[in-house]
């Protein structure tokens, strides 16, 4: 499928949701290892630009970390984090279940994008928060200045950034 791809586009955004084997065949029926290799393969190959999105929901929201170390090493040109409206579709308990495993990601994420600064620099690739993920994962002007991720941190545009550049639909 690589040289079809690269012979039909010369861009393309590749939506995944969910990033461990059980979670992703659940979520999407495919398997993640196959969808893996077929992205690293397009990326190295250099002949289409490839963007990244991964996309959070309740049933996947704790595995964006593992998505983003994957993707900041797989180095597309961007990698967009969106939220599929996570917080309307949970209920809090008395214990904070959801607010802690929120927490707890958020932490994780945060960490990762601290720690691949350099390689993100090195590689150039951009990574874009849309609203409803930047407000769930607390990344916010404050985390990114403080921590000098301006440069490869964007949460400005988000997911519009595929309407802007003419990718609406992907």
């Amino acid at each position: 499928m690589v040289e079809m791809v690269e012979d039909l586009f010369s861009a393309v955004a590749i939506s995944i949701v969910g990033f461990e084997p059980e979670t992703y065949k659940k979520i999407m029926g495919l398997d993640i290892n196959k969808t893996i290799a077929f992205v690293e393969e397009l990326i190295k190959r250099n002949k289409t630009k490839v963007w990244l999105k991964y996309l959070t929901t309740p049933l996947n929201l704790h595995e964006t970390n593992l998505f983003l170390k994957w993707a900041i090493k797989a180095a597309p040109e961007r990698i967009v984090i969106a939220d599929a409206d996570t917080r309307r579709y949970i209920n809090d308990t008395k214990d904070m279940f959801w607010s802690k495993i929120i927490e707890r990601t958020s932490h994780d994420v945060k960490s990762e994008l601290i720690l691949a600064r350099a390689d993100l620099i090195n590689k150039r690739t951009t990574i874009a928060f849309d609203q409803l993920a930047k407000e769930l994962f607390e990344i916010d002007e404050n985390f990114v200045k403080s921590n000098d991720l301006g440069s490869v941190v964007d949460i400005t545009s988000g997911a519009a950034f595929f309407v802007d550049k003419g990718l609406n639909g992907l």
